[in-house]
């Protein structure tokens, strides 16, 4: 869910997708001012997500899930503030 939340902004924006998740994830840091402890999650859960893709090992983490859906939120602000700020007059 926060990997088509993520491709879904990538896509209302008309960004470019990276092949390299690790270096679109350090550009949040510069892009959107997020914090290099909130881009790892990204990540880490982007790595999770390819073990349970590529090689069928799904390892749920809760606490994974819940800083996922913490920094998902923390981005989705930030491009939300991001967006009004640009369509101010």
């Amino acid at each position: 869910m926060p990997h088509e939340m993520l491709d879904n902004l990538v896509k209302a924006r008309r960004l470019h997708r990276s092949d390299s998740r690790y270096l679109v994830f350090q550009c949040t840091q510069h892009t959107l001012g997020l914090e290099p402890e909130n881009w790892r999650v990204l990540d880490r859960a982007h790595h999770k997500r390819n073990l349970a893709e590529y090689e069928g090992d799904i390892d749920v983490e809760v606490p994974l899930i819940e800083a996922l859906i913490r920094v998902v939120e923390v981005i989705a602000e930030r491009v939300q503030f991001s967006r009004s700020d640009r369509d101010a007059p």
